[in-house]
């Protein structure tokens, strides 16, 4: 899978440009759109490499509490 128009987020950098995407992996990045008519439009957006679905109102106790909300520790 490629995906062009995402800010790929690196160690000391961010690159715009397009991802190449093999078994889960980034395999390539390149600072130009790819070519390829299958490609994505990743609209822009960030694509931070190790994150994965950071949005839980789970995390929320643990910076701002809400009174009597409850989250399980397990399901």
């Amino acid at each position: 899978m490629i995906i062009n128009n995402v800010r790929l987020v690196l160690e000391n950098e961010v690159v715009n440009g397009s991802v190449e995407v093999r078994d889960g992996v980034i395999r390539a990045f390149a600072e130009t759109r790819s070519r390829t008519p299958e490609a994505m439009d990743g609209e822009g957006g960030w694509l931070l490499p190790g994150l994965i679905e950071l949005h839980t109102d789970n995390l929320d106790k643990f910076f701002t509490p809400r009174p009597k909300v409850d989250w399980p520790a397990h399901s």
